[in-house]
């Protein structure tokens, strides 16, 4: 079917605006063909469980930061006085990429409000706005940022030079327009249409080759990143309808990358990855708007290429920031692997994929990136985030500091635990798709009916969903069974067994006639499984249903603070020995994996592992400790080998050799 409402309701104000609706505004229903819609975040609210744990402590963080001191480089670039101490990190006042983290502050506060209700975040975004409003008029072009638009001049005239000028316009625009989507806050448009207006009238003076060496990324070239400007600018159109805003938008698709995608062609070894994650959002977008199927086809392809060829075990990817090839992974560990970034871009990506063709594909990996990645990227007592998930051996996770860090990842990261409802339910007339296995409750308005999902899943193994309707009611609810779910699925309804097939990697819909208060049980028995490496099939990790397990390690030669200014500062810390598996088969690690009483999800390794035994529990719950995702594989005599060498090395004198300055930066 064609959804033409979908994104435009997205976009649509909920509440009334303040100021003047620009006279140019006239909503666009979109082109593309799709199959499915996700819900306003505002019609799911988290129930008691680990991801509102997080979304509470990511909660606590957005509120601690003053929204003056983020507008304080803003104002002084507008000529306007600012008494706010600057912040550090990467929104210091000297600093290429300073304000980005104020259109993602803008993004949260608006996904916030939507997800909780909490007028405060409402009331700082409103803040926000006023004051970018104010230094948008007082520059008087349109232009507002945190550094001068002579940035951009030194960006045409250079093609570099400067760090990634589009990225943090992108960040503050995608911000605006989320807060006109989240409470109508019609000077938010406003704002945007102004940069919008601004950004037209510099690409209309520049040649397509001055902006192809513009936005043209190599593996060994200049690095200008450019952010999702084709996406947050074909939303845009959605709403204004002016034709300026689709052209600006399209600047942005280059066909050197779009047209080798959509034919299958993969170009992605040693490119920038989240420069073109981003990009792969804005193509999707170019289709749902125009329904142009080549931008269509190149998104999906980008998708498998990244999702099912170029991810680590967790759900990440990029190594140093940079696709990798393909067929690598045990190749490419190292402590600035998995970007957070990349993941957080990837879930939109596969959100936008699933409402166009809802695919249990999709939904497996989303699961997969969200509980091994996303769930565990927050500090849970200081709501602070990671940048890089560091999976070689003997790693820990590196947190951000409140006020001196504002990495990209912060931002990103501040979003990824606002937001958690927008991909649990997705809808379409009367079909409903369960896509995660989350503690919520939906409100179908469309229905008038509210769905309640209750469950302690992945400790549980499965969820329940109870039906509440004034009246009863014939829809179909489909039930994601994931890929990995293999040792039988059960259904019960109203308590009584449902006879039905349900196989792994597909959705079980359930067509009926729904009363108020009917239930629903889905069982998803789990069990421990293996994971080789492409490139390497004796290097393993394990798993248990959905959940990627990591071996402890405890706190050997571990830093006083785990939390950095920069995340490289911590690279140094030598890497502890990671055990190994000796003498066991990796295939069948229930035979040597023993559950831990009292500790769900938790095992027990035994002599399995070498030189010491382990306890392996859920990554995402691993915080302040080394731990290891990945395990080598050897025979006993491997084994023996290895220590007889180790042994003979340690009794032979051995030269220093001369100490190498070296970097850790990425």
């Amino acid at each position: 079917m064609r959804c033409l409402l979908a994104l435009i309701a997205v976009l649509l104000p909920l509440a009334e605006g303040r100021g003047e609706v620009a006279s140019s505004a006239s909503k666009q229903a979109p082109l593309g063909a799709t199959e499915a819609e996700s819900f306003d975040l505002g019609q799911v609210r988290l129930l008691d469980g680990p991801f509102k744990v997080a979304m509470e402590a990511d909660q606590g963080y957005i509120l601690s930061l003053d929204p003056d001191r983020l507008l304080h480089t803003f104002r002084l670039t507008a000529g306007l006085p600012s008494s706010a101490k600057p912040l550090g990190g990467w929104e210091e006042p000297n600093v290429g990429l300073r304000g980005h983290f104020l259109g993602h502050y803008l993004s949260a506060c608006a996904e916030m409000y939507q997800s909780s209700g909490d007028v405060r975040y409402k009331e700082r975004a409103e803040h926000v706005v006023e004051v970018l409003a104010e230094c948008q008029k007082a520059i008087g072009t349109g232009y507002v940022s945190a550094f001068p638009a002579t940035d951009f001049d030194t960006l045409e005239s250079k093609y570099g030079g400067v760090w990634a000028p589009y990225y943090t316009m992108h960040k503050v625009m995608a911000g605006l327009l989320d807060c006109y989507s989240a409470f109508g806050d019609r000077q938010a448009l406003q704002v945007a249409e102004g940069m919008a207006d601004y950004f037209s009238g510099r690409m209309e003076k520049l040649s397509p080759d001055q902006i192809d060496k513009i936005l043209k990324t190599t593996a060994s070239g200049p690095q200008n990143e450019f952010g999702g400007m084709s996406d947050v600018l074909h939303r845009l159109y959605l709403v204004t309808g002016r034709p300026s805003d689709l052209k600006l938008a399209g600047e942005f698709d280059r066909p050197w990358i779009v047209d080798p995608m959509a034919s299958g062609d993969d170009i992605l070894a040693k490119l920038h990855a989240n420069t073109h994650l981003a990009q792969a959002i804005g193509w999707w977008t170019h289709y749902y708007v125009t329904g142009e199927k080549k931008y269509l086809d190149a998104a999906r392809f980008f998708w498998k290429q990244v999702a099912l060829h170029r991810s680590y075990v967790e759900g990440g990817n990029s190594n140093g920031e940079h696709f990798f090839d393909l067929g690598k992974e045990a190749q490419e560990l190292g402590p600035f692997t998995a970007e957070t970034c990349n993941v957080y871009n990837m879930l939109k990506l596969t959100k936008d994929l699933f409402i166009t063709a809802p695919d249990p594909a999709l939904g497996d990996y989303y699961e997969k990136a969200l509980y091994n990645h996303i769930l565990g990227s927050i500090e849970p007592e200081t709501g602070t985030t990671i940048y890089f998930l560091g999976l070689q051996g003997g790693d820990f996770k590196v947190y951000s500091t409140p006020l001196e860090s504002f990495w990209c990842c912060n931002g990103t990261g501040m979003e990824n635990h606002a937001k958690y409802g927008e991909s649990i339910y997705f809808h379409s007339g009367k079909k409903l798709w369960v896509n995660l296995y989350i503690a919520s409750e939906l409100t179908w308005k469309d229905l008038g009916v509210s769905v309640r999902q209750e469950t302690t899943y992945p400790v549980e193994q499965g969820s329940s969903f109870r039906f509440a309707m004034p009246h009863p009611q014939e829809f179909e609810v489909n039930l994601r069974i994931p890929s990995w779910a293999t040792n039988g699925v059960s259904v019960l309804v109203n308590g009584q067994a449902v006879d039905m097939t349900a196989n792994p990697g597909t959705f079980l819909p359930m067509k009926r006639v729904w009363n108020d208060g009917d239930t629903l049980k889905l069982s998803l028995p789990m069990s421990l499984r293996t994971y080789h490496t492409p490139d390497d099939p004796k290097m393993v990790a394990f798993l248990y249903g959905p959940v990627l397990l990591a071996g402890e390690l405890g706190r050997e030669n571990f830093p006083a603070s785990d939390h950095a200014k920069q995340q490289s500062d911590l690279a140094k810390q030598p890497l502890p020995p990671t055990p190994v598996l000796v003498g066991v088969d990796p295939d069948h690690p229930s035979e040597w994996l023993r559950p831990v009483s009292g500790k769900p999800l938790t095992f027990f390794s035994g002599d399995a592992t070498r030189p010491q035994n382990i306890l392996l529990s859920p990554f995402y719950a691993i915080h302040h400790q080394r731990y290891a995702v990945y395990w080598k594989c050897l025979s006993l005599e491997e084994w023996q080998q290895l220590e007889s060498q180790k042994a003979q090395s340690a009794a032979t004198p051995q030269s220093v050799p001369a100490q190498k300055k070296t970097t850790n930066t990425p």
